[in-house]
């Protein structure tokens, strides 16, 4: 799918667009680039706040592509069993319960923050090896 495509689609099941035309970051932005797909017809569209802009847009969202997580079971197999049940709780103190076992059984895609947040959680625990994820996808849309 491409990101015309995948924009079009989460437009439409949520993803808040801008239409700030004085904002210095639109260009690489998703949200900007958005706007496009936003129905015609529809009389009132939650938008990003036409008050935000600069260098600093809280809601800025990079048409960069990403390479998204899916699944650590790998990882957890071969944790000690005392490193796997720390590393749960570490990513439950982030996350609700249900995000954290969805993200750990691949049903929900991990953004680089919370791949680099397990990578910290492990190496503090004093693992050496390999914090390797089950598969990888590369996206352009991380989760929101």
């Amino acid at each position: 799918m491409n990101k015309k495509e995948l924009l079009k689609e989460k437009v439409g099941r949520g993803f808040v667009p801008c239409f700030n035309q004085s904002c210095q970051l639109r260009e690489h932005c998703l949200r900007w680039q958005g706007r496009d797909f936003v129905d015609r017809d529809a009389m009132v569209v939650l938008t990003v706040s036409p008050l935000l802009s600069g260098n600093a847009c809280r809601m800025y969202q990079s048409d960069e592509p990403v390479l998204m997580a899916y699944g650590f079971n790998g990882l957890l197999d071969r944790l000690p069993r005392s490193m796997g049940t720390k590393l749960m709780l570490g990513v439950r103190s982030v996350c609700c319960r249900t995000y954290a076992y969805e993200y750990r059984n691949g049903q929900r895609p991990m953004p680089p923050t919370l791949q680099r947040h397990i990578e910290t959680l492990c190496k503090e625990m004093g693992w050496e090896g390999d914090v390797k994820f089950d598969s990888y996808v590369e996206s352009i849309l991380t989760p929101f």
